[in-house]
């Protein structure tokens, strides 16, 4: 065989060579291009798993610790709240005052949380004249026109007696569709120990764009 014979068989051969060579870089390029998809898929998901559940925990702790939704059923505050209203109440409350709407769960024969409106604190004297519907706290007429539904005429036998005293740390708490709410004036329910608040009603998120459920209050107590 002379020399130009074996130059074009080394010739011949070299491509055969290299040609798995390439194959396998290819596939190699092709595992690693893979692989760091891979990586960046599951960090994206990752990513994802971790707001979300970052999320789902910042949300637990407002509705535990600041505010929590809660449903209304019944009548009794008729015609600030109706039945099927929602509310947003703050836990973070410990100083009730006259006006406010608390919700509560006080033992009673209803056993169920309790959304009515302070009308007495602890220390202070309730009256009321139900030949006028009028309500006396120590010795000044409520003006509750602008948020009662009617004035407070109805009596019944579980009534307490009046004048009386609110107890220290108690409230007084009336529905303001007075003579269809079970409240404070009867022994049904009596006054609410402050350690049996669950909150106070910050604002109504259901129907939207009723948020305000202070505005009558404010009217009838002249502070609009």
């Amino acid at each position: 065989m002379n020399e130009n014979a074996i130059d074009t068989a080394a010739e011949s051969v070299a491509p055969q060579i290299d040609e798995p060579q390439k194959k396998r870089r290819k596939s190699s390029d092709k595992k690693s291009a893979d692989s760091k998809v891979s990586v960046t898929i599951a960090s994206n998901a990752f990513e994802l798993v971790s707001v979300f559940v970052s999320a789902l925990v910042v949300i637990a702790v407002v509705f535990v610790f600041f505010v929590r939704p809660v449903g209304v059923s019944g009548s009794s505050m008729v015609p600030t709240l109706n039945s099927g209203d929602w509310l947003l109440i703050t836990p973070l409350y410990d100083e009730p005052e006259y006006g406010d709407i608390i919700v509560s769960y006080p033992p009673s024969v209803f056993d169920e949380p309790l959304i009515k409106r302070v009308i007495a604190v602890g220390g202070q004297t309730v009256d009321i004249d139900y030949d006028t519907g009028i309500v006396y706290v120590d010795g000044v007429a409520l003006h509750e026109e602008a948020y009662v539904n009617t004035p407070t005429t109805r009596q019944t036998a579980q009534d307490q007696q009046f004048p009386l005293t609110v107890p220290e740390g108690y409230v007084f708490m009336c529905g303001d569709n007075r003579n269809g709410s079970t409240d404070s004036r009867s022994t049904l329910v009596g006054f609410c120990r402050e350690e049996y608040i669950l909150g106070k009603a910050v604002g109504r998120i259901v129907p939207f764009g009723s948020w305000d459920i202070y505005e009558s209050f404010r009217q009838a107590v002249g502070e609009e």
